[in-house]
């Protein structure tokens, strides 16, 4: 069917209607007599005349506008089928795109880790929170560089990575240049640390690599981890080793040495009881060091299981018996210890660990007190909690020799320690049993003016 064919529908659908109208008109003229009857018929059929011309007005109508009755295989219309299964297609594709993109978002800003991606310019494409949190706030810029110091020293290790990259393309192309046969390898990516300051003193590990920014240019793509407490971990981890390793030669040198003097030369009896008692006492501190550490290490591996065994322990009786053990050390130094603890007093805690708190505690203020100096132990109840209080009037210890205090191997008087025969481990001791009980541990010192170590337990 041609194109006029709905024009020529409709003429002949008008033509049909007129003429059907004007032989019923005749025919209702011709035989019937009522002039009456004749005007009623003829604007019947007039009416059904109008209403069957509008039907089929709005029935053409209709088909032309949906062009399916006319043009059957009309190629505006299968051009406009695909039109519109290509939109739903792209709409599928670009909502799909979009929630692909929201899900990397989140995944982006919810890393522990920051990320920033710059193009070959130096223009931002991604910058996450986290990555905000740990450079700082950043200037208002689109250029890395300009972000702030922190933001860049993260763009000189960007320059570094494209130099690296730039290398390697060359090295390529000379290769390709000489016939040599090239196998294409990705650019590795570069670890690297940096210490920042602000806006708190952070050691970063930055991972940086390449990405492709768009079609034209290769971008920068940072990882950029927090790796502050790890260094500070194994910071700690190699003291401690060198620390422990320093301890322990130090009475087996001494001991060795007075063994070789023993043996290769003859000695009287006085001289030989010397170093046999010398060797008792580095034997003692070697046995000592041991211990400690056998407990700390015992301490800090404790979970849940550690207080299994707990139940209500009577410290009065506990730092009786500690002083009752101290005493001689107490006698030689001419220190009096005074246990002022209720002697109902209980806490549901270990009693080996109490002990082994109250011990170093007592202990400590008896090694560095005065001749003629007091230890006072003591307690108070206050909010649910039990304040513990060991308090002397000896040596002291400088303010700013506080923070180190409770460190594996830190000893305020060093020499004086060493001579007692401490190890350098009971107050760090002392910490992580305050700490598996959920207390804390702070202290009041000055130089001459002694020391106040108060501890605060929970009661549950």
């Amino acid at each position: 069917m041609n194109k006029k064919a709905p024009t020529k529908f409709i003429l002949s659908a008008a033509t049909s209607i007129l003429t059907g109208l004007l032989v019923a008109i005749c025919f209702i003229y011709i035989f019937l007599p009522n002039p009456v009857a004749k005007v009623d018929y003829v604007l019947t059929i007039i009416s059904l005349g109008l209403i069957l011309g509008l039907v089929v007005g709005v029935v053409t109508a209709y088909f032309v506008s949906r062009r399916i009755m006319f043009y059957p295989n009309n190629p505006l219309e299968e051009a406009d089928a695909k039109i519109f299964e290509l939109n739903d297609q792209l709409t599928e594709m670009n909502y799909r795109l979009s929630w692909s993109n929201y899900q990397l978002k989140n995944i982006l800003q919810n890393l522990e880790d920051g990320v920033i991606a710059i193009r070959n310019d130096g223009g931002l494409v991604i910058l996450t929170e986290r990555a905000q949190v740990l450079l700082g706030e950043p200037q208002p810029s689109n250029n890395l560089r300009a972000l702030g110091p922190n933001y860049a020293q993260v763009a000189a290790l960007g320059v570094q990575m494209k130099k690296k990259i730039k290398a390697q393309n060359e090295e390529t192309m000379r290769l390709r240049a000489s016939g040599e046969t090239v196998t294409e390898e990705p650019v590795s990516a570069l670890a690297s640390e940096i210490k920042i300051n602000y806006p708190e003193e952070r050691i970063l590990e930055i991972y940086t690599a390449p990405f492709t920014a768009d079609d034209t240019s290769e971008g920068v793509l940072f990882v950029i981890k927090d790796v502050t407490l790890i260094r500070h971990l194994e910071q700690i981890r190699t003291e401690f080793v060198s620390n422990v390793t320093h301890e322990l030669k130090t009475p087996l040198t001494s001991i060795q040495g007075y063994l070789e003097l023993l043996i290769d030369s003859e000695r009287d009896l006085m001289t030989r009881q010397q170093f046999y008692q010398i060797m008792e006492i580095e034997t003692d501190r070697l046995k000592n060091l041991i211990e400690d550490l056998l407990n700390l290490s015992e301490i800090e591996q404790a979970g849940l299981s550690e207080h299994a065994h707990d139940h209500a322990v009577n410290l009065y009786e506990v730092v009786e018996d500690i002083i009752g053990s101290l005493t001689p050390q107490a006698e030689q130094s001419q220190v009096t210890v005074y246990n002022q603890l209720p002697v109902d007093l209980t806490f549901v805690a270990s009693p080996i660990r109490m002990r082994q708190l109250f011990t170093n505690l007592i202990s400590n203020a008896i090694k560095y007190n005065k001749e003629g100096g007091s230890v006072w132990i003591s307690s108070s109840m206050a909010r649910n909690r039990l304040e513990l209080v060991v308090r002397d009037n000896g040596l002291g210890i400088p303010k700013d020799q506080h923070e180190r205090l409770f460190e594996r191997f830190f000893r305020v008087h060093k020499e004086r320690s060493r001579e007692l025969g401490g190890t350098g481990l009971g107050l760090s001791i002392v910490k992580h049993i305050v700490n598996l009980y959920d207390g804390t541990i702070s202290l009041d010192s000055e130089p001459n003016k002694g020391t106040s170590f108060i501890i605060l337990f929970p009661l549950i």
